[in-house]
């Protein structure tokens, strides 16, 4: 499947009913607003994957010295499938490593071995397992934490 035309610009506050309306319809359990705001604002790594002036993707990652963990990243299940959570993904990479990141961490369900993939195709490996970390339908699930380190 050809990769549709997206442009990744910075998120801004402004979007924040954009980047809700993906993270209610991508996530079992969503963040909510109040942690997801400070993020457009503050001094985290936050991306927006646009397509005809629409926000349909974005993450968010903050960074400590040379640590960079990625908080969330999401696509409109519409547009999941094209390629676009990839180009999230390696721009935040890239990003990172411009920034000075070396070492690259993110926590993904257990359940998600699509997202696991991906990540594993960009470099990513299983560093541990956090049990009974993100909510789930029936209790609690386990995140698995990931990591890669860049330009050493």
């Amino acid at each position: 499947m050809s990769q549709i035309a997206i442009e990744l610009r910075e998120l801004v506050a402004a979007d924040i009913a954009a980047v809700m309306h993906i993270e209610q319809r991508s996530h079992s359990h969503p963040a909510a607003e109040s942690n997801i705001l400070p993020s457009l604002t503050g001094a985290d790594i936050s991306i927006a994957a646009v397509n005809d002036g629409q926000v349909i993707g974005f993450y968010i990652a903050s960074q400590v010295l040379d640590e960079v963990t990625l908080t969330d990243i999401a696509v409109l299940p519409e547009f999941q499938g094209q390629g676009i959570g990839r180009r999230l993904l390696v721009d935040m990479l890239t990003r990172a490593e411009a920034a000075g990141g070396k070492h690259l961490f993110l926590e993904v369900r257990a359940s998600n071995m699509a997202a696991q993939a991906l990540y594993r195709s960009e470099g990513f490996n299983e560093l541990g397992v956090r049990h009974g970390y993100y909510p789930g339908a029936d209790g609690r699930e386990d995140a698995v934490i990931m990591g890669t380190s860049l330009a050493l």
